[in-house]
């Protein structure tokens, strides 16, 4: 018995001889042992997927592979290797390269770049760091630069000389106490 590949590179490399007896030996005269096939077929063989503790004979293994549920398959967006059965569930629960949208903006990312987006998205809701008012991330410069009451802000006369820094609805009260110095200035 020989290898189908094995035997007919044998004979090509030998000149149509065979490797036991050296006897002229044509491809032609060369057919399957049926017999060994069955044998083989026959024999008890245990599933290959991790968990499955199913024995059955070669021939069925086949087919038990196709429903096996303890049988991986490779996660389109991920590529990791997850059970069938649990496919569904990963692809949109678990898997980190899945599909999602932004509430606030509805800009489309995958799940393992959403903290990314979370710190950038023009509409996502933030405090202001000084008031604490919330707001929506767009507005945000606009209100710390001309609304906040609690944000410093310079002197208006700060370019003539005057130093301080105060909250914004601290402002009117250091015009009115420094209005001596700030003509000085």
């Amino acid at each position: 018995r020989f290898c189908k590949n094995c035997i007919e590179k044998s004979i090509r490399d030998t000149g149509q001889r065979c490797p036991v007896d050296n006897v002229m030996l044509s491809e032609d005269q060369l057919f399957p042992d049926n017999f060994a096939k069955r044998e083989i077929l026959s024999l008890t063989v245990r599933c290959p997927n991790s968990g499955c503790v199913e024995k059955m004979e070669l021939r069925h293994l086949e087919n038990h592979l196709a429903l096996c549920q303890f049988a991986t398959v490779s996660c389109p967006q991920c590529q990791q290797s997850v059970r069938k059965s649990h496919l569904d569930e990963h692809v949109t629960v678990e898997c980190q390269r899945r599909p999602m949208s932004c509430p606030d903006c509805v800009a489309s990312f995958v799940y393992e770049e959403r903290e990314l987006h979370e710190q950038q998205c023009p509409f996502a809701s933030v405090k202001c760091q000084y008031c604490e008012m919330v707001l929506i991330r767009d507005q945000m410069e606009s209100h710390c630069d001309t609304d906040c009451p609690k944000a410093p802000i310079a002197c208006n006369f700060s370019t003539f000389g005057c130093k301080e820094r105060m909250q914004r609805h601290n402002l009117a009260q250091h015009m009115q106490e420094f209005t001596q110095m700030h003509m000085h200035y």
